[in-house]
């Protein structure tokens, strides 16, 4: 007996394929006996239903035959699953699910018979693994009984020929070794051709078996029925995920992957999420979608995102669902946190937050950087938002990534200053990162999520201080408004009024916003100014919310927060510090809050005005205090309040000019969101003239001569249930405001009496005028 051996591993490594593996994993995967039951359980039911109340003592019968072994083990479930399928779906239908599980259990009955004969049959792989390691053997043997055989001295040559190589040497020096290897190389080469045959043949037939369970699910839904109620869990299998994974990933690797080729693998993911409807994942579902995330890799992941060409979109959709579906708790997917180690090595890159670590050489800084960036390509197409906890993590994921790169990219400018001014090479030396702002984009699709992320003023910080190159922050500005301002007709979760209440805070205090005097985008830093706007409510005065709750300008307690002086006063000074264009717009949500909030106020009747015009004086008030301090000096600051209010308030009249037409009084609450949403791209009309500034040298003037405040006082009277004034008084008012004629303070005056709260509004003024400290 000769020392060659050949043995399945060698003919696995050689052909680079594993048919018995294919073999086994799919026998395992596939449960013949089940689905044979099942289908018999569906085809005798059928049978039965033509008889009135067949089906439920057919139904009774499985029931007594129910076992906890083989297919015996699913007819206490099947009992309960073919009555409700009955039930639902009727007679006809039940013939319909049977005609197909018939013809599953028929084809995967032929796929796992042809794979068994493959393997162990006649002249399966198992008998040519053997027959190949006797015939080496058998080379060998017939090798040496010819070298015995010869004749000759030391030094005569000897060639031997086999298998269309020849060998020679004298006795003493003959290459046995090479021949040796030779006659094991030749028959391992035909041992790993038949198995890779093997393997592409089964292959194909497991391939055709998977792409048909998918069409029978489509045949099945159109019959009403749901493959996931099914008893039997042979539709969505870890041995079919991770083939379907398999083949998309060997697509991938080409330069233009076939579109229908992709979809035709991810079909299983997209009938999967598509088909949940409001339910959630079984336990075999999951598995699934882990096993697919599983086998994919991230790179797979960021390649299927970054390829170029509408005709991806679809399975690009289908993936990116599958990653929201799978990684959502509330749909009986994994925990982010909680399920960390399950969590499948290609989704990990969104939620890591040392994805661009510090730590990282050049090249792998960009490597990252173009992984990131497909895997916020591949997100951005998911119709599904994702859920809160996953939303929480891949946001805070994003940000800290955000600020790694911007680090990165700071070292590599001091890098190319540090060789001298003619020394650029290196200055861009990192690829652009786009992948941030998109994550951003599409955590913003769940409120909820992106309010989580901003959980702390460090974190406002960072998404407010970053440069944000690739957009000029325009992703951070829209995620910052989802995470702390709510829908029109929608409240505020606690969580967005946490948001809201930390933005606020970030530009003052000991914060690098305050530190910089404001965000560092133009986009950001009006996001700020918008929440401020939705949260006017709450900067009316100062104090604590120790409990969750704090008065509103009506005087309720109301869910959300307070400032603090610092804060507060901080926020103010903020509003105080920017361009005027930006100050027109939130001047212009100050004027239709007021609006708002006097309707509020003359439907709640009783203290309501006077607890109303007390907290606009307060709100008031400390805003045009911000303006003196920041102007330094009592006329600027007078003419700087003037400008604010009068631009302001043409900011909020573009968008009536009659009454009724800003948005009106809704929920009582302190966040007037919706108003932001009817102000946005509204304009104001030119300034005033250094000539109309110059005479307003002070205070009383400001606040009193354009009358601006008042009027949206007025017009909350005449939008009241019970008006006070009449639609008519207040169209007179807004022709005299345009004019800046001085009959417009006299006919406000005249109009709050006729109201019946001109001494509110007298107690208003004096108010904001301490208040404002002129």
């Amino acid at each position: 007996m000769s020392d060659i051996s050949i043995t399945k591993q060698d003919v696995i490594d050689k052909a680079g394929c594993d048919p018995w593996e294919l073999e086994s994993e799919f026998a395992s995967d596939t449960d013949l006996e089940m689905i044979d039951s099942l289908a018999g359980i569906f085809r005798n039911g059928a049978e039965e239903a033509d008889d009135a109340g067949g089906v439920a003592a057919y139904a009774s019968t499985l029931e007594e035959r129910a076992g906890t072994r083989g297919s015996n083990a699913i007819y206490a479930d099947a009992s309960e699953h073919l009555t409700q399928t009955y039930e639902d779906l009727g007679a006809e239908n039940l013939e319909n699910i049977s005609s197909v599980l018939n013809q599953v259990a028929g084809e995967a009955e032929a796929v796992l018979e042809s794979n068994d004969e493959a393997i162990t049959g006649p002249m399966g792989l198992d008998w040519v693994v053997e027959m190949q390691n006797s015939a080496a053997q058998g080379d060998w043997s017939a090798f040496e009984s010819w070298f015995a055989e010869q004749s000759g001295g030391e030094h005569d040559l000897f060639s031997y020929t086999i298998h269309e190589e020849t060998f020679t040497g004298t006795r003493p020096t003959f290459p046995k070794d090479d021949l040796k290897s030779h006659i094991r190389d030749y028959r391992l080469e035909l041992a790993a051709d038949s198995a890779s045959r093997a393997y592409d043949r089964m292959f194909e037939d497991v391939d055709d078996y998977y792409a048909m369970l998918h069409q029978k699910e489509g045949q099945l839904s159109e019959y009403g029925y749901d493959v996931s109620d099914s008893p039997v869990p042979f539709w969505h299998t870890d041995g079919r995920a991770e083939h379907e994974a398999e083949q998309l990933h060997e697509l991938l690797q080409q330069d233009n992957p076939d579109p229908e080729e992709l979809e035709r693998y991810s079909a299983g993911v997209d009938r999967l999420v598509n088909g949940l409807d409001g339910g959630e994942l079984t336990s075999q579902e999951r598995a699934y979608l882990r096993s697919f995330y599983d086998t994919l890799s991230a790179d797979d992941l960021a390649t299927l995102g970054a390829l170029e060409g509408e005709g991806y979109d679809g399975v690009r959709e289908t993936v990116a669902n599958g990653i929201n579906t799978l990684m959502a708790p509330s749909l009986n997917g994994l925990h982010p946190t909680e399920d960390a180690a399950l969590v499948p090595d290609s989704i990990k890159p969104l939620i890591n937050e040392d994805f661009l670590d510090r730590s990282l050489d050049d090249d792998e800084v960009n490597d990252r950087i173009t992984q990131y960036n497909g895997l916020g390509d591949l997100m951005s197409h998911a119709t599904m938002p994702p859920g809160h906890v996953f939303g929480a993590e891949m946001g805070g994921a994003a940000i800290a990534i955000q600020v790694d790169y911007e680090l990165w990219q700071a070292d590599a400018r001091a890098d190319s200053a540090s060789h001298g001014p003619n020394y650029f090479p290196e200055a861009e030396m990192y690829d652009d990162l786009t992948g941030t702002a998109r994550v951003l984009d599409v955590v913003a699709t769940n409120p909820e999520a992106a309010a989580r992320t901003l959980n702390s003023v460090d974190r406002v910080d960072d998404l407010a201080r970053l440069n944000w190159a690739h957009d000029g922050g325009e992703a951070a500005a829209d995620f910052m408004r989802a995470a702390t301002i709510p829908a029109a007709g929608e409240e505020a979760s606690r969580a967005q009024l946490d948001a809201a209440k930390h933005v606020l805070e970030v530009v003052s205090g000991d914060t690098a916003v305050a530190r910089g005097g404001g965000p560092t985008t133009d986009a950001v830093e009006m996001a700020v100014l918008d929440t401020g706007m939705a949260y006017l409510d709450f900067l009316a005065r100062e104090g604590s919310d120790d409990d969750g709750t704090v008065r509103n300008i009506l005087g309720q307690d109301v869910p959300g927060f307070a400032l603090d002086s610092e804060a507060r006063n901080g926020y103010f000074d903020f509003v105080a510090n920017r361009e005027q264009e930006l100050k027109d717009h939130f001047y212009g949500g100050v004027s239709a809050h007021a609006q708002e909030r006097m309707t509020q106020a003359f439907n709640q009747g009783g203290d309501g005005v006077e607890h109303a015009l007390e907290n606009l004086a307060r709100l008031h008030g400390g805003l045009d205090f911000a303006e003196y301090t920041v102007a330094g000096n009592n006329p600027e600051g007078s003419q700087r309040v003037e400008q604010n209010w009068r631009n302001g308030f043409q900011m909020a009249q573009s968008l009536n000019d009659t009454i009724g037409l800003i948005p009106g009084a809704g929920a009582v609450t302190g966040i007037t969101g919706p108003i932001i949403s009817g102000l946005q791209g509204a304009t104001v009309g030119d300034p005033p003239s250094p000539e109309d500034l110059r005479r307003t040298q002070n205070y009383a003037d400001a606040v009193a001569e354009g009358g601006e405040a008042r009027y949206w006082f007025a017009q909350g009277a005449a939008a009241a249930d019970d008006p006070r004034l009449s639609e008519e008084q207040v169209n007179d008012l807004g022709d005299l405001s345009g004019r800046g004629d001085v009959d417009f303070v006299d006919v406000l005056a005249e109009a709050e009496r006729a109201g019946g709260y001109h001494d509110h509004v007298e107690e208003y003024l004096s108010m904001r005028r301490d208040l404002a400290g002129a």
